[in-house]
């Protein structure tokens, strides 16, 4: 069992609140059918909570109600949207506390919108790819993966003790890692095709690349990493 994430990025851009909406419903309903969800929450304070029902009107009002973003006079931006989080709650009751649920929207500049799903205890790997496969339909990246957040940490310490440069998010291949068809153009993504456990395969509008099929080990993850984004992106050393 693993602590997995789904990482959803989009290029910015503005946007009424149904369509963000939109968006995130389908996340949510795929969470549903994948991974347990069974009510989604969120907390005002510490004390005050609301849940919101798996539904377009109920998720659009709860768009509509929050605070857009600000610049530093603190003065509303409306077109720079906003960023919030729910909380899902899975079916072993009110406690069961599944996973965080943050989305941004609006135009910001050069940083891309997200949607990123934080598992908050183990997950069994089984149904993760279909989640997944199902959540990239709905939000329609430009780059998506299906990330190990022990992978995640342990890439991190491994760059600050050799003082290699900090490879974009976009350079980092993780279990699965989908590309629009804009990056996937730019990537020469068939160089990877034919080797043992890379999988790559058509998905939504773009491209899967696929680390082992099966959830393995995050030992197994790493090795896979290391021989492979070398081949895509050029090796890292430090200066």
């Amino acid at each position: 069992m693993e602590k997995f994430g789904v990482n959803l990025q989009r290029d910015p851009a503005a946007g009424p609140p149904e369509v963000w909406a939109n968006r995130l419903l389908g996340v949510l309903r795929a969470l549903q059918a994948h991974a347990g969800l069974e009510r989604v929450v969120h907390w005002e304070s510490r004390e005050e909570a609301h849940e919101i029902p798996v539904e377009l009107r109920a998720i659009t009002d709860y768009l509509r109600s929050r605070p857009v973003s600000v610049d530093d006079a603190g003065v509303p931006q409306p077109e720079a949207g906003i960023v919030t989080s729910l909380f899902g709650v899975g079916r072993g009751g009110p406690d069961d506390d599944l996973c965080e649920v943050m989305l941004s929207t609006g135009e910001r500049g050069p940083t891309r919108n997200w949607c990123i799903v934080s598992f908050r205890r183990p997950v069994s790997p089984m149904g993760m790819p279909v989640l997944f496969a199902d959540c990239v339909a709905s939000f329609s990246p430009v780059w998506a993966a299906l990330e190990s957040r022990a992978n995640i940490t342990e890439r991190l310490d491994e760059e600050d003790e050799t003082g290699a440069p900090r490879r974009p998010a976009d350079e980092k291949l993780h279990w699965h890692t989908y590309y629009g068809p804009g990056l996937a153009a730019a990537l020469g993504l068939d160089t990877l095709r034919g080797r043992d456990a890379v999988i790559v395969r058509p998905l939504h509008e773009g491209v899967e690349v696929v680390l082992g099929e099966r959830w393995e080990s995050n030992e197994a993850l790493r090795s896979r990493q290391r021989e492979v984004e070398p081949i895509l992106f050029g090796e890292r050393t430090a200066s």
